[in-house]
């Protein structure tokens, strides 16, 4: 009998051995892979969307990203990061953006400058005074008592079943 069982154990082994896993090849994953990848899209309202990105595997990245909104306003970056840290270059026309460098990056706005602000002026209003109106009569205060129930009600005797 227990020869008949470990012979089927084999068989069903056998018959599962095929859909065991392999071992997995090792792979060295400090290994630099060199990649490049983007996309470039516009939406049902005309918005364009763009990304592109590369790296040499040993660190180097550079690449760029931006969009054109329907009305015109854009913003173009562009990036480099290696031994000399993160370096970024904005191109774009948005407004209240002006050319400058801050923390090593450098914006390029082609924005129209802001038109000199007006002077203010007070705001005068005319006030008109509320008409005069007669005094309300003054009403008599009178004292509100509450009822006292000098005789208890009379209830039928059917709702006085079992309490009396």
């Amino acid at each position: 009998m227990l020869s008949k069982v470990v012979i089927l154990l084999c068989l069903v082994a056998g018959s599962f051995a095929g859909y065991l896993p392999a071992a997995a090849p090792a792979y060295d994953i400090n290994v630099p892979i060199p990649y490049d990848t983007g996309y470039d899209t516009v939406d049902e309202y005309g918005t364009r969307q763009s990304r592109q990105e590369s790296g040499d595997g040993s660190g180097r990245v550079q690449g760029s990203y931006g969009y054109t909104d329907p009305w015109g306003t854009s913003r173009q970056v562009n990036y480099l990061a290696d031994e000399g840290g993160f370096r970024a270059w904005i191109s774009t026309n948005e407004a209240g953006t002006a050319n400058q460098n801050p923390a090593d990056v450098e914006i390029n706005s082609q924005a129209a400058a802001p038109a000199p602000a007006a002077p203010i002026r007070p705001v005068v209003k005319k006030v008109v005074a509320a008409p005069a109106y007669a005094p309300l009569p003054a009403v008599p205060k009178v004292p509100l008592a509450a009822p006292v129930l000098k005789a208890p009600l009379p209830l039928p005797s059917k709702y006085l079943q079992g309490w009396e």
